[in-house]
């Protein structure tokens, strides 16, 4: 039988050669989370700024809901957006 190997893999990366970990990237979902129910303006791609209620973000999508309470939410793809903050 083997002995047990245990390694320290995370201080050893620049003893194996290999470069230091990276942080992990920014992410815009965060963000659009804590907005939900919010009043938010949107910047879209050839198209003037929206402003509405946001319902839901996913990880390709969000979903909004205008002023007018008769009308149906709106599905967006993310990759519409220049830009979204709240009013």
């Amino acid at each position: 039988m083997q002995p047990q190997r245990t390694f320290e893999f995370k201080k050893n990366r620049q003893k194996l050669g290999m470069p230091p970990k990276k942080p992990a990237a920014w992410s815009h979902q965060k963000d659009l989370d804590s907005l939900k129910g919010k009043k938010v303006k949107f910047g879209l791609l050839d198209s003037e700024p929206v402003t509405a209620v946001l319902i839901e973000a996913d990880q390709y999508t969000v979903k909004i809901a205008g002023s007018d309470p008769s009308a149906k939410p709106v599905t967006m793809f993310k990759s519409a957006l220049t830009y979204f903050f709240e009013v």
